[in-house]
């Protein structure tokens, strides 16, 4: 192991790999986007970096606490967390891949867009994707009705709903095959309103949801929490927002899994 670290150019490689993930998560906050999912990646990729660089100083340093009963203690204890932390990363990664577009075959189950971004009245880049999802799933399956469903924020001038609307009726959809749910502020609340809509309109019970690849399998927890049988179908997320969503994501699922 002391060989491998005291290798200069292995050393300048794990360099340059951590530092290409730190700047993969630094690139989100050029475009305004700061949320934890980036933070927990930049922290990692930082430490990482830094115990690279600077190995042998880290590694007298855990030598000299390992002497200690305390500095075994606090080691052991750090190491643990350390464990649990990345199998934990590894078991949702996993749940996330797996929960990827589970329609197989449609039987005519009633589509519900979860909403999010508007920039005043644009869609943000990751709620058009979720819009181009629905425009190519409903041409797919013409029969199909769908709920388009996100309320208007505080610094958006018009509903995630309406939004949706606008963009797939000026891309040929009929106005027949859709519906606004504009109330909600969360994905809980955009089943919930969403299932108000599909009963007050006789539709399908049944669901497929469409959103972002990565919070398809937080949107079907929830959505068994409210008792609705569903499919999901996302849709791609930019490459250089992917890793700081996918870790935001992680928090949101842990919070769903404590609730």
């Amino acid at each position: 192991m002391g060989i491998f670290y005291d290798n200069n150019m292995m050393k300048k490689i794990l360099c340059g790999i951590w530092g290409i993930f730190f700047v993969w998560f630094l690139i989100p906050v050029f475009a305004g986007i700061i949320n934890i999912g980036n933070l927990t990646g930049l922290a990692v990729f930082a430490a990482l970096f830094y115990g690279t660089y600077y190995f042998e100083t880290v590694r007298d340093k855990l030598k000299d606490m390992w002497q200690t009963v305390k500095g075994k203690i606090l080691l052991s204890i750090c190491t643990l967390i350390l464990s649990a932390i990345f199998l934990t990363a590894a078991f949702l990664g996993v749940k996330m891949i797996q929960n990827l577009n589970t329609v197989k075959t449609y039987n005519g189950e009633t589509v519900v867009v979860l909403g999010c971004e508007v920039r005043k009245e644009t869609p943000s880049l990751m709620l058009l994707g979720r819009i181009k999802a629905a425009y190519q799933f409903l041409n797919e399956h013409p029969e199909a009705q769908c709920v388009l469903s996100g309320g208007m924020g505080g610094n958006e001038h018009i509903s995630e709903a309406e939004a949706m609307y606008r963009w797939l009726m000026e891309h040929g959809i009929d106005s027949s095959r859709l519906y606004k749910e504009d109330r909600s502020a969360s994905t809980i609340q955009n089943l919930q309103f969403s299932r108000e809509i599909i009963m007050a309109n006789d539709l399908n019970p049944d669901l497929v949801i469409i959103t972002s690849g990565f919070h398809e399998y937080r949107a079907g927890l929830i959505a068994d929490t409210l008792g609705l049988k569903h499919l999901s179908y996302g849709s791609v997320t930019p490459w250089w927002l992917m890793p700081t969503f996918v870790v935001r994501e992680m928090y949101g699922i842990l919070y769903q899994y404590v609730i």
